[in-house]
């Protein structure tokens, strides 16, 4: 029984050492502790590019064309907006079709340039990307007025079809 009595002892003994050494450490290290601390912090602020476009009902641009000239028309009610935190003159807006265009048919597409912008004016689209906007500024614009124009000479085929336009607001 001695023996035993021995182990429980020396359990206890160590149990207490170690939570006295542990009381210790916790009332010794506040005077010990810095009063301020540092760290590094790495930061990345990406650039922003975002673009809309808003229409109050999807265009449909018909027109007739008569012997000797083409025949036009013109969207109406379509505006774009932009905001971007590239810096100044850093961004430009380009535009292409979703496919080419038959044969004596045009669209083209004219945006108003934002403050501090160079708009491109009337361009005629196709289906590589143009530049019809640039030198624009970081900032946001809504509500930037775009017209879009169809265009059919008198020896353009009958037809009706679709295009898809992508505006990119993309790096100058």
């Amino acid at each position: 029984m001695g023996v035993r009595h021995k182990k429980i002892i020396t359990k206890k003994a160590v149990f207490l050492f170690a939570l006295i050494a542990l009381f210790a450490g916790v009332a010794i290290m506040p005077a010990f502790a810095d009063a301020s601390a540092t760290t590094e912090v790495f930061y990345k602020n990406d650039a922003v590019d975002i673009i809309t476009i808003s229409v109050a009902f999807i265009p449909t641009l018909e027109v007739t064309s008569y012997p000797g000239g083409s025949g036009n028309a013109s969207s109406v009610g379509i505006t774009y907006g932009i905001s971007t935190n590239a810096g100044a003159n850093a961004r430009k807006i380009m535009g292409k079709l979703s496919s080419a265009m038959e044969t004596d048919l045009t669209l083209s597409a004219n945006l108003t340039a934002p403050a501090g912008g160079s708009s491109a004016g009337e361009v005629v689209l196709t289906d590589a990307d143009q530049a019809l906007v640039t030198l624009i500024d970081s900032g946001t614009v809504a509500s930037t007025a775009m017209v879009i124009k169809f265009t059919a000479l008198t020896t353009a085929a009958v037809t009706a079809s679709s295009k898809i336009l992508t505006l990119t607001l993309t790096a100058s």
